[in-house]
């Protein structure tokens, strides 16, 4: 990217600091009537001694507002990279949302180079056989297709972090940094390269029209279904 650019247009972001760093999270609570208690201040405190970044602090404190008063900090944990908060910050939506569902919208969003509408990610979706069948594990739907508000409450457990911006004159959704990318791949892409070929020939059958215009896409009950 530096090749394309003046040196002078770019802007190192650089660490907060611990006080800085510690003052930013404490009124981000503050505005959501959030408050934690002395031993966990503590903990942020020295999570914040190895890494105070601003991206750090942003994502550290969605997990923060999380926590209950009588949450021990023995019991908490904060993780002391970038990477390693993101990665925490999936496993928690895994936990609250269904993994399958976070999994697989997340690597849609990921795959995608230039970003997805709303409405493209609900159709990609509901073309996943492999996620369709694990929502609809023990019953058939009426109509066979994602669940809107699956894919709405993933977009809300993630709205701090993607932007919407213009492509081809629809406006789509992206991850804001590149940290996200490189994690996102990492933890549900590169690990599996079966899941990662099924994930690519969605997106390929669906921006393609492969099915649509009146051409169903065939699919299969599974056993617990039929």
């Amino acid at each position: 990217m530096r090749t394309r650019y003046e040196e002078s247009e770019f802007i190192q972001v650089k660490p907060l600091g611990q006080e800085v760093g510690l003052s930013v999270i404490m009124k981000w609570l503050q505005l959501h009537k959030r408050a934690i208690t002395s031993p966990q201040t503590e903990l942020v405190k020295t999570a914040l001694e190895h890494c105070s970044l601003p991206l750090y602090a942003r994502i550290i404190c969605d997990q923060i507002h999380r926590w209950k008063s009588f949450d021990l900090p023995d019991k908490l944990l904060i993780e002391s990279t970038i990477q390693g908060a993101i990665n925490k910050h999936f496993e928690m939506m895994e936990i609250k949302l269904g993994k399958h569902i976070v999994k697989h919208s997340l690597s849609y969003l990921t795959s995608v180079r230039y970003g997805i509408s709303e409405v493209e990610m609900e159709h990609v979706l509901s073309l996943d056989d492999v996620l369709l069948n694990e929502v609809y594990e023990y019953w058939k739907p009426p109509i066979r297709r994602i669940p809107p508000l699956l894919w709405s409450r993933v977009r809300s457990e993630i709205s701090n972090y993607i932007v919407e911006r213009s492509a081809d004159d629809l406006q789509v959704l992206h991850w804001y940094h590149r940290q996200f990318i490189e994690t996102a791949r990492q933890r549900y892409l590169t690990p599996d390269e079966n899941f990662t070929v099924h994930i690519h020939k969605t997106l390929s059958d669906f921006f393609s029209g492969v099915w649509g215009g009146g051409k169903l896409k065939p699919f299969q009950y599974t056993a617990a279904q039929k």
